[in-house]
């Protein structure tokens, strides 16, 4: 058994109300079971609970065990010194206040029907891929709809709370926090730590100062990467070089990457070298792209704002010294749309969040616009016979899959609390 199973029989009051006593044989009858809170905290807040003839109010904290209060570390933590009711499954032995009173504890055990137990525990233990696959396609399509639109929330919300860190490491500057997001965006899965820190080491300002000079963008950009230390016979590929020996003194960039490049499993043009080129002509179209960013209406005018290729050089080239047959090296309308759900929605997200804007209904028609991600959990999903049509719905069903499903928070989840209550009925 989980705390979330006890979350769920407190939220929705699934046990036996009939001569409810605490512990220590004080009556009680629960006047209002509070709001579940899922951050840190006690569990729900601002419940009103009735121990003997005292009308109490306050936050009501849920574990297995009532000794796991000190197994959490509670008795150090100040949020949890409004406390009225310690609901727990086993009693095990007394908590303490500072004041030597002792918290009132009501025990589930024994007032849970052992039909709603033992449907929960069956939920958890037939997983496959997931816990509910097999029932997954009796929920009603309105459940689920409603849930994924509150999973694209979370998902977007989280990525942007890593946002507006960034921003506050940033010296609060959104254009320098829009470079180090999407050079990170830019390395993808394999090389976006290394992105990362090329763009923290370069700085915004930098990329500022040198934009007229495409070659000097590219130089800090692959120098940086550790890219630019070979012996090249290439005129263009020694000018690079000569030119990030320039930058980096000027700049004072460190000469060491603690995180190297990647190419192996890259196809060509998602090598490292056409990537940070890439950026780099971005950068040198125009520096500054946070206003463009969060003026743009539609998503017509995101992809203009990423359209662009790279200079002659790379044209004919995925790596220095290695000439090959021409082609543009664009941006790709997919490699636009992973950086829209990844970094682009999140960023104004953060932006919007941090500036008392009200735009989440935007983002989600934006997210509506853009093709959905093709990977294996959206393709394990479309065997259950839920079809991602968007951007919007892939993103939902890759928060349900890592933080639901993965991490067994059925008790969390609108589909898994449907299954229970229904399995509850049916009995």
């Amino acid at each position: 058994m989980k705390e979330d199973f006890l979350h769920y029989v407190w939220k929705f009051q699934k046990f036996n109300h009939q001569n409810l006593y605490t512990t220590s044989g004080e009556p009680l009858s629960i006047v209002n079971q509070g709001f579940y809170l899922k951050t840190s905290g006690p569990d729900f807040f601002n419940a009103k609970i009735r121990i003997g003839q005292q009308l109490w109010v306050g936050n009501v904290e849920i574990h297995l065990k009532s000794s796991d209060w000190y197994l959490h570390r509670h008795e150090q933590d100040v949020k949890y010194k409004n406390v009225i009711l310690h609901v727990v499954w086993h009693y095990d032995y007394d908590i303490f206040l500072e004041n030597n009173a002792t918290i009132p504890v009501l025990e589930l055990q024994g007032r849970v029907s052992a039909t709603l137990v033992h449907s929960y525990q069956n939920l958890l233990q037939s997983k496959t891929w997931i816990y509910c696959e097999k029932l997954f396609s009796s929920v009603p399509v309105e459940i689920v709809n409603a849930f994924l639109e509150r999973l694209f929330i979370e998902r977007a919300e989280r990525k942007a709370t890593g946002i507006v860190d960034l921003f506050r490491s940033q010296n609060s500057d959104w254009e320098a926090t829009l470079f180090v997001a999407l050079a990170k965006a830019f390395g993808l899965n394999s090389n976006a730590i290394a992105f990362e820190q090329m763009a923290q080491r370069v700085g915004f300002k930098a990329v500022i100062k040198e934009s007229a000079n495409l070659i000097a963008l590219e130089a800090l950009f692959l120098g940086c990467c550790q890219l630019l230390e070979s012996e090249f016979q290439d005129f263009y590929a020694q000018q690079l070089q000569a030119e990030y020996g320039f930058l980096k003194i000027k700049y004072q960039i460190s000469a060491d990457l603690p995180h190297p490049v990647e190419f192996f499993r890259l196809r060509p043009e998602n090598f490292p070298t056409i990537r940070l080129v890439q950026l780099a002509a971005f950068y040198h179209q125009a520096p500054f792209k946070f206003e463009k960013l969060i003026q743009a209406t539609d998503l017509k005018e995101f992809y203009q704002i990423f359209k662009g290729g790279v200079s002659e050089y790379w044209q004919t080239h995925y790596i220095p010294d290695k000439a090959t047959r021409a082609s543009p090296k664009q941006l790709s309308h997919s490699f636009i749309d992973l950086l829209l759900i990844n970094t682009i929605i999140p960023f104004l997200f953060a932006y919007f969040n941090e500036n008392g804007q009200a735009r989440s209904d935007f983002l989600i028609d934006l997210a509506f616009g853009v093709k959905p991600e093709n990977n294996t959990i959206i393709k394990r999903f479309s065997d259950l016979n839920l079809r991602a049509k968007s951007s919007f719905e892939s993103q939902a069903l890759l928060e349900l899959k890592q933080q639901y499903c993965e991490k067994g928070r059925c008790m969390n989840c609108s589909i898994g609390v449907h299954l229970l209550s229904k399995s509850e009925k049916s009995t």
